[in-house]
C-alpha cells in the first residue's frame, strides 16, 4: 500500500516539533522509517514539514535563552570569571559580526555541530534574531532531512 506523502508531511511535522523539544523522539529515525516505508515519496513536502516543524519546536529553546537573562542564577553564572570572559569575547566577536549568530545557527542545523539542542538557546541568549533564527534553523534542517530521506530512497531503489 503506498504512502500518503500529505499524511507522512503532516506526521512528520508533529513528531519533529516533539522531537525539538522533548530530544526523547529522534527525529532522523522516524523520517528514516518513514523513507524505507514510502521510498522518496514527498521527498521535499516531507523534508520541508519536518524542518519546519523542528524550528517551531527548537523556537521554545530559543526563548530559553532570552528569559536566561532575567535569572538570578544565570546572571550569578555569568559572574565566574571563566564564564565570564568566554562569554564577554563570545558576545564581543557576534557583535562585530551579528550575522555569525546566524551562521552558527545554519551551520547547526544541517551538520548538528554545535548541537542544535544549544545554538538555538545561545542564539537566545545572544539577541539575534527570533524568526531570523528559526528561518535558519529550517532551511538548514530541511536540507538535512532532504538528504537523510534521499539517501534512504537511494537504498530502497537499490536493494
Amino acid at each position: 500500500m503506498p504512502v500518503d506523502p500529505v499524511l507522512a508531511a503532516v506526521s512528520a511535522f508533529g513528531v519533529s516539533v516533539v522531537s525539538a523539544v522533548t530530544q526523547v523522539v529522534p527525529i532522523e529515525a522516524y523520517l528514516a522509517g518513514l523513507g524505507l516505508v514510502g521510498g522518496g515519496v514527498g521527498l521535499w513536502l516531507v523534508a520541508t514539514l519536518a524542518g519546519v516543524g523542528h524550528a517551531v519546536g527548537k523556537l521554545a529553546w530559543y526563548e530559553v535563552g532570552v528569559a536566561a537573562h532575567r535569572s538570578q542564577r544565570f546572571r550569578d553564572w555569568l559572574e565566574r570569571p571563566r564564564v565570564k570572559a568566554s562569554y564577554t569575547r563570545w558576545l564581543a566577536a557576534f557583535e562585530r559580526r551579528p550575522r555569525l549568530v546566524l551562521v552558527m545557527v545554519l551551520a547547526s542545523a544541517l551538520t548538528g555541530l554545535p548541537p542544535l539542542a544549544v545554538a538555538p538557546t545561545i542564539a537566545g541568549q545572544l539577541r539575534a534574531g527570533r524568526w531570523a533564527t528559526v528561518t535558519c534553523i529550517a532551511v538548514g534542517r530541511t536540507l538535512r532531512f532532504a538528504v537523510l530521506l534521499g539517501a534512504v530512497a537511494l537504498v530502497v531503489d537499490l536493494a
